[in-house]
């Protein structure tokens, strides 16, 4: 059985180091699945590729961090119903009181920046 969430004034305050948790970047090695198709967009093309380091890492960069806001919005959203779940319930958005002004702004600068 899943206890009752506290009310927000008794939630303890979260830190920046919450705020970068809930971006997940030990995600981001899932990005690697993205190599395939980079590779096989450049045989399509032919002889005209002209494989460049920069927009390699620029575009690496961008997906972590598209998938970083993304969930961080979804976990600040989800955070009422993820309360009543067994595991979800341990979230930091759950456990810890976050302002909703830096948890936007952390999840739209992210993409920004790309």
């Amino acid at each position: 059985m899943v206890d009752a969430p506290l009310p927000p004034a008794m939630l303890k305050g979260a830190s920046l180091r919450d705020h970068i948790a809930i971006m997940r970047l030990d995600h981001a090695t899932k990005h690697v699945f993205i190599l395939p198709g980079i590779v096989l967009a450049a045989l399509l093309r032919g002889s005209a590729v002209h494989p460049r380091f920069w927009p390699f890492v620029a575009g690496g960069l961008a997906a972590v961090l598209i998938a970083s806001a993304n969930y961080v919005i979804n976990e600040w959203l989800d955070r009422d119903s993820d309360a009543h779940h067994p595991t979800k319930s341990t979230r930091t958005a759950v456990r810890l009181r976050m302002r909703a002004g830096a948890v936007w702004g952390n999840g739209r600068c992210w993409p920004a920046w790309v």
